[in-house]
C-alpha cells in the first residue's frame, strides 16, 4: 500500500539596484535567468515496530482492489512525504532620472525534498520470506514515486526554458507599479511549477494504482501462501491466529 503528503513552498527574494547615469534601451537583463532543479531523497528508513492490525487502520490513498466494502489487511505501507521548495530570485534595477523601474528573473531555484518510509507488519521478522516479499512490494512504490520526480523536475525544467527563454525584461515601469509586478512575475512561476506539480501527481497515482492492482496483490497474496509460509510456518500461524481474532 500506499500513502503520500505533499507540501509546497514558494518564495522570492530580489536583489534591487540603481544607476545615476542609464543611456536609452537601459532596461535589459544583465544575465540570462539561471535555472536549478535538484531532487533531494533521504535513504530510505524501514519500520517494523507496528503490528498488521496497526498499519491497517492507517488511511491511505490506495484504491481498494477487491471492492470498497471489502477488508483488506496490510501487512505494509509505503510513506513518503514531499516537500516541493520554488525560490525566484527577481533582479530590479531602477532609473532616478524617470523614476521607473525594470525586472527581470535572476534565478528559478525548485528542489523537491522527499522522506521515503516504509511500515513492515512486526509479526514479519527482519531476514525472513514474508518480510522480504512485503519491502519487495513497498519498494516498487518507492522506485516509481523517484522515477516520477525525476521525469516531471525534467518537464519542468524545460517548460521554464522555454517560457523565460524568449524575455529578457519585464518594463519599464513606474516605480509605483513595481509591487504588484513583482507579485505578477513571481505568480507566473507559481503557475508553471502548479501545473507541471498536478500532472506529476495524477501520474504518480495512476502507477502506483498498478502497483497496487488486483492483480498484483494477488500475485503477493500466492507467493507467501505458496512458499512464504511453507518456509516460515511458525509465522503464518501466529499470523492466521490473530487474523481469526481480528475478523471476528
Amino acid at each position: 500500500m500506499n500513502r503520500v503528503l505533499i507540501a509546497i513552498l514558494s518564495i522570492a527574494f530580489f536583489l534591487s539596484f540603481s544607476s545615476p547615469t542609464l543611456a536609452s534601451g537601459w532596461c535589459k537583463a544583465d544575465s540570462e535567468p539561471q535555472l536549478v532543479f535538484a531532487p533531494y531523497e533521504d535513504d530510505v528508513t524501514i519500520d517494523n515496530s507496528r503490528s498488521f492490525v496497526d498499519l491497517s487502520r492507517v488511511k491511505s490513498d490506495t484504491r481498494n482492489p477487491y471492492g470498497r466494502n471489502s477488508i483488506v489487511h496490510t501487512f505494509g505501507l509505503a510513506h513518503r512525504e514531499f516537500r516541493l521548495e520554488q525560490k525566484t530570485e527577481l533582479k530590479i534595477l531602477t532609473n532616478p532620472n524617470t523614476r521607473q523601474t525594470c525586472l527581470w528573473y535572476g534565478t528559478i531555484d525548485v528542489r523537491i525534498y522527499s522522506k521515503p518510509v516504509i511500515y513492515i507488519a512486526k509479526e514479519f521478522e527482519p531476514g525472513t520470506c514474508h518480510y522480504q516479499e512485503v519491502l519487495r512490494h513497498e519498494m516498487e512504490h518507492i522506485t516509481v514515486d523517484r522515477e516520477v520526480t525525476n521525469k516531471y523536475l525534467g518537464i519542468l525544467a524545460t517548460r521554464l526554458r522555454q517560457k523565460l527563454g524568449s524575455e529578457t525584461a519585464y518594463g519599464p515601469i513606474r516605480l509605483s507599479q513595481q509591487n504588484s509586478s513583482v507579485q505578477k512575475l513571481q505568480r507566473r512561476i507559481e503557475s508553471i511549477v502548479r501545473e507541471v506539480s498536478a500532472n506529476m501527481k495524477a501520474e504518480r497515482d495512476a502507477r502506483q494504482s498498478k502497483i497496487d492492482s488486483l492483480g498484483s496483490y494477488e500475485r503477493s497474496s500466492r507467493f507467501m501462501a505458496e512458499t512464504c509460509d511453507r518456509r516460515n510456518p511458525d509465522i503464518a500461524q501466529k499470523r492466521d491466529a490473530i487474523l481469526r481474532r481480528y475478523m471476528r
